[in-house]
This record gives structure tokens, C-alpha cells and sequence, in this order.
């Protein structure tokens, strides 16, 4: 098969992805609204751009509405409301949500519920920390249940 019958094969696959509106490939989706539906990870997104690979999801910018997040890295973007399984958050807002596991690097949390995990860093702004791992950022309200505190900046039950 030449290149040229190869790309149109590859435009006929992206062209009943996005009618569909569901990305279930692998494959680099640019500001793309609709589903997610691929490995663990499904969620209804807006003017997303991510990629599917392997069995991960790397997003790079948009919003995340509601769904549940499995695994991979989250560059930037705002998360609405969901539940978040496992993976890397490297920046962006948090708006709302369950934070099962993972490992949060920067970023903005504005309520939620942080069940368990490490935190490297960010702004706190309001929400329940169940349990898992503060290494660094700034609390500014909420509610701290259990976990172990490694910053040198007062403990939230200490003000």
C-alpha cells in the first residue's frame, strides 16, 4: 500500500473517531469534545488535547468534566469532577472530586477529597485529606484527617 492510501485510511479512522465523538485508539486527539473511553480511563471532556498510548492517557490541556481517571499524566487543564485512580498530576485546577492514588507535582486544589497519595507540591485550597503523603505547598484551608505531614510549614490541625 502506497503513503498516500495509507493517510486516507488513516483520515477515514480519525474522521469516525470524531464523529463518534468517542476516542477509544491510540492516537494524538487536538481539542477534541466528546468521550474518552480507553483503558480504565472514560470520562466526558471538552476542548481536550491528549494522547492514548500504551495503556495510559497523557493530556496536555482542556476540561475534564466527570468520569474516572485510571492512569497516566495530566500536564495542564481543569478537572471538573471525577475520580482519579492513579497517574501523575503535573499542573493545572482541580475543581472537584476523589483522589484514590496517585502522585500530585504543582497545581491548583480547590475542593475534593484526597483519600490517598503523595503530595509534592501546589496550593491547597480547600477540601478533606483523608490520608497519604504532604511533602511541600501551602494549605490554606480544610479539613486534615491522617497522613504524614514532611513539610516544615505548620501542620493544618496546628494554626
Amino acid at each position: 500500500m502506497d503513503n498516500h492510501k495509507i493517510a486516507n485510511e488513516l483520515l477515514k479512522v480519525a474522521e469516525s473517531l470524531t464523529a463518534a465523538n468517542v476516542a477509544s485508539e491510540e492516537g494524538l486527539y487536538h481539542k477534541f469534545t466528546g468521550k474518552i473511553d480507553f483503558e480504565g480511563n472514560k470520562g466526558d471532556v471538552r476542548n481536550a488535547t491528549f494522547e492514548l498510548e500504551g495503556n495510559a492517557l497523557f493530556w496536555k490541556s482542556g476540561t475534564w468534566n466527570y468520569g474516572t481517571w485510571d492512569d497516566g499524566i495530566w500536564e495542564g487543564g481543569v478537572w471538573n469532577d471525577g475520580t482519579w485512580n492513579g497517574g501523575i498530576w503535573e499542573g493545572g485546577k482541580w475543581l472537584n472530586g476523589t483522589w484514590d492514588d496517585g502522585t500530585w507535582k504543582d497545581g491548583w486544589w480547590d475542593d475534593g477529597r484526597f483519600n490517598y497519595g503523595t503530595w509534592e507540591d501546589g496550593i491547597w485550597n480547600d477540601g478533606t485529606w483523608d490520608d497519604g503523603v504532604w511533602k511541600d505547598g501551602k494549605w490554606l484551608n480544610g479539613t486534615w484527617k491522617d497522613g504524614d505531614w514532611l513539610s516544615k510549614k505548620p501542620h493544618p490541625n496546628e494554626r
